[in-house]
């Protein structure tokens, strides 16, 4: 695993965003996955792939903890380096995450 980035919702759940390498019995997939925790980081659910491209990088997670807001619960994830930039949000409090077909924008190397 690399990079990886983690945050707890309102409820107590816990999210990573992260990518596996291909060490020994580790995931035997490249691309960017999300993994949940419901104790804290104990055990995990299996995880959900978001994305299958090698070159996925620089992966954050977030959670609206907002109460007032609209969109209490809600779980969002970004990620991108040498390709276009990936999203997945999830509005069920990480029951499902869904990574949309379009990219976000596209990357660029005048970006600054």
């Amino acid at each position: 695993m690399t990079d990886p980035t983690l945050r707890f919702d309102q409820f107590g759940n816990l999210f990573l965003i992260g990518e596996p390498l291909l060490y020994q019995n580790d995931i035997t997939g490249l691309g960017m996955f999300a993994y949940k925790s419901t104790d804290g980081g104990k055990t995990w659910a299996q995880p959900v792939q978001l994305s299958s491209s090698a070159v996925d990088d620089k992966q954050w997670v977030t959670a609206d903890d907002r109460t007032a807001s609209p969109f209490a619960g809600n779980i969002y994830s970004v990620w991108g380096a040498d390709q276009n930039c990936g999203f997945a949000r999830s509005t069920d409090h990480g029951a499902t995450l869904i990574s949309p077909p379009l990219p976000l924008m596209e990357a660029s190397a005048s970006a600054t």
